[in-house]
């Protein structure tokens, strides 16, 4: 951490009540996080390449790392703190199944940060495992699944088998039930294929969590918007036991789906934010 200290404070020097300035941050937070992201690609592949045997533990505790000082630049550059409400962390079982709404990118580092003792594995779409700086080659690393959404079946069903088999080795699986980005910050419709898969071969218990913020940065461009007042929120809501039977599955899912909507409303009306925080009432 001691080699970015000295962006971080020069970040933090740079933000005052002018726009430009804002804009100016901004850009140079892209620049210092585009350049940090080649160098963390580097560090995984050497390591990856040196100690293979190994490659798993080191990515997993250097995404920890990674998460820290990605943010701590955002903030330095661009005045978008990080709220992690995680009151009921202590009450949480060993392993679970992670629910939340998506909003950007960052909320997987958003995530990692606010489960810092556990190890995270999402589903990914298939077209960041190549070509992305870091992205790509911590897919891999880390096993987290990759799938296809116009691909074979057989295959995502396969990737998310091997998901739940991390699971059984202490891992806690995550999952974007609305399959997408909100760039509006609303609360999407829930596909609960990859859900159902999970719980059946794995028996977890399910853990909610609300995300807002996000949608002010889903493009690196929109940082040179997000003012200095704007939060990316994270609180952990709820532990529900693993359903019994598919009635109780979609009960439980449209639970957490209506608590998350909840959450959205409760942080915009503190702030007189007016976006929806509901775009599908159908699940």
């Amino acid at each position: 951490m001691g080699q970015y200290a000295a962006i971080y404070k020069a970040g933090a020097s740079r933000r005052d009540s002018s726009g430009n300035a804002h804009a100016m941050g901004a850009v140079i937070f892209i620049v210092c996080f585009t350049l940090m992201a080649f160098y963390w690609d580097f560090v995984l592949r050497l390591y990856r390449f040196l100690f293979p045997r190994k490659a798993f533990g080191f990515y997993n505790e250097y995404t920890k790392k990674m998460s820290r000082q990605g943010f701590a630049l955002i903030s330095a550059y661009t005045g978008l703190r990080l709220d992690v409400d995680s009151a009921l962390r202590e009450e949480l079982p060993p392993t679970f199944l992670l629910v939340s709404n998506h909003q950007s990118l960052y909320d997987i580092p958003a995530l990692i940060r606010a489960f810092p003792e556990r190890d995270i594995k999402f589903i990914a779409k298939k077209e960041l495992s190549r070509f992305v700086p870091f992205v790509s080659v911590g897919l891999k690393m880390g096993k987290h699944a990759v799938i296809s959404r116009k691909g074979d079946p057989n295959d995502t069903r396969r990737e998310l088998r091997r998901l739940a088999a991390l699971a059984r080795k202490g891992c806690c699986p995550h999952v974007f039930p609305e399959g997408t980005r909100s760039r509006t910050g609303a609360v999407g419709r829930f596909y609960t294929a990859a859900l159902r898969t999970l719980i059946r071969d794995t028996r977890l218990p399910m853990v909610s969590v609300a995300i807002d913020g996000g949608y002010h940065i889903s493009r690196l461009l929109d940082m040179t918007q997000a003012g200095r007042e704007k939060r990316y929120r994270v609180r952990i809501l709820g532990l529900y036991p693993p359903p019994a039977d598919s009635e109780e599955f979609r009960a439980t899912v449209q639970n957490i789906r209506e608590e998350i909507i909840a959450q959205l409303q409760a942080w915009r009306s503190e702030t007189g934010n007016p976006r929806p925080v509901r775009s599908e009432e159908k699940m």
